[in-house]
């Protein structure tokens, strides 16, 4: 994964420490500045400081393809599409939002 932040003249790695495989989908929070969600085929993983490093979001998510992430604006929950399970709700991002 890369980020231009010149109109595509240059581009910088975000990738840092996500496993190495297909990435499928990329969403920035609605409501945090720099923080990302990222599915892969091993799951969700989420940056809250602009890609510089990335944490598994696995507790309680099935270890499997993710093809799409949207966070709901008014009411704060991220909705995650899989292969197998189908999909999956997280009723409150908030505390990604607000981690430090």
């Amino acid at each position: 994964m890369y980020r231009s932040t010149d109109y595509g003249k240059t581009w910088t790695s975000i990738a840092a420490n996500l496993p190495s495989g297909p990435t499928n989908v990329i969403r920035e929070d609605p409501r945090r500045s720099g923080a990302l969600y990222v599915g892969t085929d091993l799951g969700v993983y989420v940056s809250i400081d602009g890609a510089k490093s990335w944490s598994y979001l696995g507790t309680g998510l099935p270890n499997a393809t993710v093809w799409d992430i949207q966070v709901h604006p008014r009411d704060n929950m991220m909705v995650i599409a899989t292969d197998g399970r189908g999909m999956w709700v997280i009723d409150d991002v908030s505390a990604i939002q607000n981690a430090k």
